[in-house]
């Protein structure tokens, strides 16, 4: 929202910077808009703003190693969903729950 206002009101302005800056930019923005959109507040989202613009050295915030780590053992675990997770004979992503059910089934009751 926000963003396309103010790159609309630039205008034909943007065109005279080198495209790298324009990429750099937009790049900086996208990484600004994320810090927002995962904090769970303002107040939390400009701690974490700081912190990198000062270099800040504290540890992390608790919201941000949410489900970071495995309560178990405390290894670091990455989790992900997708419903294409396997390649066919042509190089394309394959859904699972439809190519294969039975081993799809076997991998939820895993997950659960």
């Amino acid at each position: 929202g926000p963003g396309q206002v103010a790159e609309r009101a630039w205008g034909s302005g943007r065109d005279r910077l080198p495209r790298t800056l324009r990429w750099a930019l937009t790049f900086l923005f996208v990484n600004l808009a994320w810090v927002f959109f995962r904090a769970p507040d303002l107040t939390a989202a400009g701690e974490l703003l700081r912190a990198a613009v000062t270099g800040g050295l504290a540890a992390p915030q608790d919201w941000l190693l949410e489900g970071l780590f495995s309560k178990e053992t405390g290894a670091l675990r990455c989790q992900g969903r997708t419903e294409h997770c396997f390649l066919g004979p042509q190089g394309r992503p394959v859904s699972l729950k439809k190519a294969c059910p039975a081993y799809h089934q076997k991998i939820l009751e895993h997950l659960t």
